[in-house]
């Protein structure tokens, strides 16, 4: 397998945390930094972050890519992230919020069906904020991103209508856990 590119997801809004949730505290360290590092663990090299303000995210020490589609959801975020692949074969995409997030998981989701279009954690059901992308589905998510979709999980069942190969990989739930709102960062 070729080279894979690790891309954090950091261009949300925020709303429900009122604070940039990639730098909020989380067992000792920014949230977004945690995931970073859990993919760097789990092989993906170079690891980035994707949207969000690039001042403000420095303080992490990791690139900041700008995000093409600002505001436009995390399907903005991962056609992005697939724009920038240049040499690499594949980026695995996860949200900035799953601070249980380790490398062993990243390493699953990687070593998940070679001939995969994309490769999806699945816990108790499917969560297309930890996916591999392969840069072939780049095309297939722009048309669909173009159609209108905004959803990652609509963006999911439309490639499978297409015809290309989806494949869920099963990883522990609690690996796959949100940090969301001030309330789970008490757990």
């Amino acid at each position: 397998m070729g080279r894979i590119v690790g891309a954090v997801l950091t261009g949300g809004a925020s709303r429900r945390m009122n604070r940039t949730k990639a730098l909020v505290p989380y067992r000792g360290a920014p949230l977004a930094a945690r995931v970073l590092f859990a993919l760097g663990d789990g092989g993906c090299d170079p690891v980035v972050l994707v949207g969000g303000d690039a001042e403000e995210l420095a303080v992490l020490g990791f690139p900041v890519l700008p995000d093409r589609w600002p505001d436009e959801g995390p399907l903005g975020g991962v056609l992005s992230a697939l724009g920038a692949l240049g040499d690499a074969e594949s980026v695995v995409v996860t949200a900035c919020d799953l601070g249980e997030l380790t490398g062993e998981t990243v390493r699953r989701i990687i070593d998940g069906p070679p001939g995969a279009a994309v490769v999806v954690a699945f816990g108790t059901r499917r969560h297309p904020t930890l996916a591999r992308y392969h840069s072939d589905v780049e095309r297939d998510l722009e048309a669909i991103f173009t159609g209108g979709e905004r959803s990652l999980m609509g963006a999911l069942g439309a490639l499978e209508r297409r015809g290309v190969d989806v494949v869920d990989v099963t990883v522990e739930e609690q690996r796959l856990k949100n940090v969301n709102d001030a309330g789970d960062l008490a757990c």
